[in-house]
């Protein structure tokens, strides 16, 4: 094969930054400082010698499927009709995963709402509410064949409460499903050690009840809130790709390179976001989610639509996109060697990890 003649010729960092110089126009360097979130500095300026031969590449196993269509559907005080309602939509419209929020209280789940479901052909999971002061009961799940989703975050009730609970009928455990959930906002870097800490603390407390390590990263979900920024998104979800991975290979000695369903991406309108907007915003979340290897991806419908339905059909059609058209998914990590964001993600990773208590 001949040599291609229409390649880049190589370019230094010092002539780089000349022409940022140019291309500022009179404005000075400094006018690109700014901040990922407080404390930490977003440096502009990263060049291919900066980044010390940093090479990030996640799991080829990442990136052999599109990520699963997700529907989270708020049952609240909604009539039973309009739920089974909603679910059949987004069932006609390709969704594979239904996540309904439920009161904590399995006496009000309403067996109607699955009316139709075939439930052996997708996957229904019952999220209880963490805001009630009843006790929360799984038992929904031997019944209706669903999942039980238990949040985690910042929850007054320890682990031992669920394995062995007192006057609440509970589930099997193999039914369960832990949430770790993962804002975008913040001081982001403490907020996640903080989250992997407490997962730490519910593992130790998993293996004391004579559970192996392997079955409770099994059962746990880390969910990330896409952030309205796309290469901060990004970088992200490759932290925590790469501290969960790190973390099973640490625990599992053994571990096998499945990697079953563990990583969500929630994206969610913003207080009085345009409808037009959130379609525009959301696209390029999952398109972000897609490039990271996410197992899946839910767009949470907006509270302010004139025209519900629509948007949430073209919603869904996002994921339709992202695997008909793009063609993206071929077992290669697609932002391997983008030395700009292995840096970050080098760099951030190694902080939260460093701050993670690891005694087995």
């Amino acid at each position: 094969m001949k040599e291609w003649h229409y390649n880049f010729d190589p370019v230094s960092k010092q002539e780089w930054i000349r022409q940022i110089e140019a291309d500022l126009r009179q404005k000075p360097l400094e006018s690109l400082q700014s901040e990922w979130w407080p404390g930490e500095p977003l440096v502009p300026l990263v060049a291919g010698e900066d980044s010390n031969a940093q090479f990030v590449c996640l799991p080829t196993a990442l990136f052999t499927r599109a990520p699963l269509i997700a529907e989270y559907i708020t049952t609240g005080n909604a009539e039973p009709a309009m739920v089974n309602h909603r679910i059949l939509q987004a069932l006609k419209q390709g969704v594979q995963y239904i996540i309904l929020q439920t009161p904590a209280s399995s006496s009000q789940f309403d067996e109607a709402w699955l009316t139709g479901v075939h439930k052996e052909m997708i996957e229904v999971a019952i999220q209880p509410s963490m805001d009630s002061h009843e006790p929360i009961s799984t038992g929904v799940a031997d019944v209706y064949g669903a999942l039980t989703r238990i949040a985690r975050n910042d929850s007054s009730i320890p682990l031992s409460a669920i394995l062995n609970p007192s006057g609440v009928e509970y589930t099997k455990v193999d039914t369960l499903r832990f949430i770790y959930h993962f804002p975008s906002s913040g001081v982001w870097d403490k907020a996640t050690a903080k989250t992997f800490s407490s997962f730490m603390e519910d593992l130790k407390e998993w293996i004391s009840h004579g559970y192996d390590p392997e079955s409770f990263f099994r059962k746990s979900i880390i969910t990330v809130e896409a952030d309205q920024s796309y290469f901060k998104h990004i970088i992200q979800t490759r932290v925590l790709h790469l501290i969960w991975n790190n973390l099973k290979q640490h625990f599992i000695s053994d571990a096998e390179s499945d990697f079953n369903h563990y990583l969500e991406c929630h994206i969610a309108p913003q207080e009085q976001e345009r409808a037009d907007h959130f379609l525009i915003r959301a696209s390029m979340s999952a398109l972000a989610a897609s490039l990271c290897g996410t197992q899946v991806i839910c767009i949470h419908p907006s509270a302010i639509l004139d025209n519900a339905e629509f948007y949430e059909r073209i919603h869904r059609n996002i994921h339709y996109l992202l695997q008909l058209e793009s063609d993206m998914y071929k077992g290669v990590d697609p932002l391997a060697g983008a030395y700009a964001i292995d840096w970050y993600t080098s760099s951030w990773a190694q902080h939260i990890w460093d701050t993670i208590p690891l005694e087995k």
